[in-house]
């Protein structure tokens, strides 16, 4: 665990001389006091990038067999740390001590996983058969990877492990909420035998020196997740300086029921993954469209396993902040002068909490906002259908396109929908966090690019062709 009273960015080189904010936090849960954290400027940014590139030049001293052993065994030390990480991220996020540690858990079995793939980097030979070739893989450079508060263990490591076994040095901006799984890895990784300036920790304001980092035109990546509205705003600035931009992004979810689906299961799988974290994740779902001679079968189902989950009997995680509050009951309010109805949940349980209920919201339309903006929160928002091709439009109605999900027994039938909605992934008969071989991304406003798998490592490559004639000949 991460003890100390006081958190500062962590180079190589000594941040001291420079001014900073000082910024104070509590648990969103419990209210305690967290270790405050010193935010840099703009100012120590030349100091930021000269670092990693210092970082880089001694990183391309480890061939990519090498940068996964230091990946190995950078997991090994976080699972013998593991239930102590645990509760700094959970107090930081206020997620249970058993959340936080499964989190660490599919965090770990990245790391893991990516040390096992240092052959997507191998040289590719023979590719074409009218001349000799080859394809040799190189580091884009230096990656900026910058991490939301609500996942920084499984995202960190996501973009963390796939820059650095490309070869890239890496530049990392946590949230000021949430940043205590960073500061693990990378002692990890230093004890694992990581040069120390190849993975920097800024800690600032993203408006600060997010822009700084990429105008400096001295980095040559970034790999974003947080909200639509600032990932434009980075990628358009990225854009403007050629660097190479990943965004995983907003969403709003949709779920489409088919008529032969176990509704008891599907309610129950939709209640278990809908409210985890009370609903804080780009991939929850948020829209359940549902046949409408099973609407009344299933809202039951719904309540039934609402009433009986661990989300009413134990509490559920809060929300990160009072203006989240505030907007869940906006949402709310407006959902319900739109002509819906309310089946559970929907106010704050007291004045001055971080808490916000499990909400369930029936007969909702399509202009609420809760059909249109990204929710972000613990509202479930269902509607009707009358045929599968008007599920499929409204599923399609949002201008996100990141997570779908689909229920039905005939998979072939379930698959030929699925093909049809517009989404980075879709998800069949479940809801799951998602391996680290697989690669996720969204479309039009959720994101660009891909994170995970052998895609999300080739993102931090360029590819060399080299051409051999014989001049003689």
């Amino acid at each position: 665990m991460l003890t100390t009273s006081t958190w500062r960015s962590s180079l190589a080189a000594d941040v001291a001389p420079f001014p900073f904010q000082v910024y104070e936090r509590r648990s969103p849960g419990s209210g305690e006091a967290l270790p405050t954290l010193e935010l840099l400027g703009a100012d120590a940014m030349p100091l930021v990038i000269a670092t990693a590139e210092e970082g880089l030049v001694q990183w391309q001293k480890f061939n990519a067999a090498q940068r996964a052993e230091i990946l190995a065994g950078a997991a090994m030390i976080l699972r013998a740390h593991q239930q102590d990480d645990a509760q700094t991220l959970a107090a930081e996020t206020g997620k249970s001590d058993q959340e936080a540690c499964g989190e660490l858990h599919r965090a770990i079995q990245t790391f893991e996983w990516l040390a096992t793939q240092s052959a997507v980097l191998d040289t590719r030979l023979d590719i074409c058969k009218s001349e000799k070739c080859k394809l040799e893989a190189f580091p884009l450079g230096i990656a900026l990877a910058v991490v939301p508060w609500n996942y920084p263990a499984v995202v960190g490591a996501r973009k963390i492990g796939a820059m650095l076994l490309a070869g890239c040095a890496v530049i990392v901006k946590p949230s000021e909420v949430a940043c205590s799984p960073l500061f693990a890895f990378k002692a990890a990784l230093v004890a694992a035998g990581m040069p120390p300036a190849t993975l920097s920790i800024v800690l600032g304001k993203g408006e600060d020196v997010v822009p700084s980092l990429i105008s400096s035109e001295r980095i040559h990546a970034v790999s974003f997740t947080g909200s639509s509205a600032v990932g434009r705003q980075v990628s358009a600035l990225a854009g403007l300086h050629l660097l190479k931009c990943v965004t995983e992004l907003g969403g709003n979810a949709p779920v489409i029921l088919l008529d032969d689906c176990d509704i008891e299961k599907t309610a129950q799988a939709l209640v278990d993954y809908k409210f985890e974290l009370a609903g804080q994740s780009c991939n929850a779902p948020d829209r359940v469209y549902i046949p409408a001679h099973l609407n009344e079968q299933f809202q039951t189902a719904l309540l039934t396993c609402l009433k009986r989950s661990d989300f009413v009997a134990t509490g559920m995680a809060p929300m990160i902040n009072f203006d989240s509050v505030a907007r869940m009951e906006a949402l709310v309010l407006n959902a319900i002068d739109s002509g819906a109805r309310l089946l559970a949940g929907g106010q704050k349980l007291s004045p001055n909490s971080h808490y916000f209920p499990a909400t369930i919201l029936a007969d909702v339309p399509e202009h609420a906002d809760v059909m249109i903006d990204e929710i972000f929160g613990p509202i479930l928002s269902l509607s009707t259908y009358q045929t599968v091709g008007e599920a499929i439009k409204l599923a399609n109605g949002s201008r996100y396109g990141f997570a779908s999900y689909v229920f039905g027994a005939d998979l072939e039938r379930a698959e030929k929908i699925g093909r049809a909605l517009k989404a980075g992934y879709v998800v069949f008969n479940g809801l799951s966090g998602v391996h680290p071989a697989l690669p996720v991304g969204g479309i039009d406003q959720s994101g660009t690019g891909l994170e995970g798998g052998e895609m999300g490592i080739q993102e931090f490559l360029r590819w060399r062709l080299s051409r051999y004639h014989d001049i003689a000949q």
